[in-house]
């Protein structure tokens, strides 16, 4: 399946278009710090507790099941989905798939590249850029999720 690589510094930058303008300079790609970002912004993130994390239930479901819940009231449309994994850290880069092929992206050619199953006990970020809608995966066993105030981010193209 064909993904792209996108520079933290765009995603980052994404990031700060979706959440109304911040006094909180400091953005950097995990939980907390998307968090604070928000609140410094006057938007408070609601962490809902993902039931299935306790003792890494994550082995009891599907992926398919688990992207349903992580994605709760809304259904992806066309455009592209940006993901951030522990294992984009060394690189610098989030992987960037079809939204419609997020999940043969999870099942198989993450899997593939890392020797491991998508979802661990880890920090994951999604974002939707044609939505403005973020959905954060905390390591703590929770998720939150919020639609940004501008519609239908544009990606740019690096280098150009």
């Amino acid at each position: 399946m064909e993904y792209k690589k996108l520079p933290f510094l765009e995603v980052i930058a994404m990031l700060r278009k979706i959440f109304p303008p911040s006094p909180y300079p400091s953005l950097t790609l995990n939980p907390d710090a998307i968090h604070r970002y928000a609140e410094q912004a006057g938007k408070t993130l609601e962490w809902e507790p993902c039931e299935w994390w306790e003792g890494f239930g994550l082995n009891k479901y599907s992926d398919a099941e688990i992207m349903d819940f992580i994605l709760g009231p809304y259904k992806l449309e066309s455009g592209d989905a940006i993901i951030v994994t522990d294992e984009c850290w060394p690189d610098q880069e989030a992987y960037v798939v079809a939204s419609e092929r997020i999940l043969e992206f999870i099942e198989e050619d993450y899997s593939e590249m890392h020797n491991m199953e998508f979802f661990q006990p880890s920090d994951t970020i999604f974002l939707f850029p044609s939505q403005s809608l973020l959905i954060v995966l905390h390591h703590e066993g929770c998720v939150a999720r919020y639609e940004g105030i501008l519609n239908n981010l544009k990606l740019q193209k690096s280098g150009s």
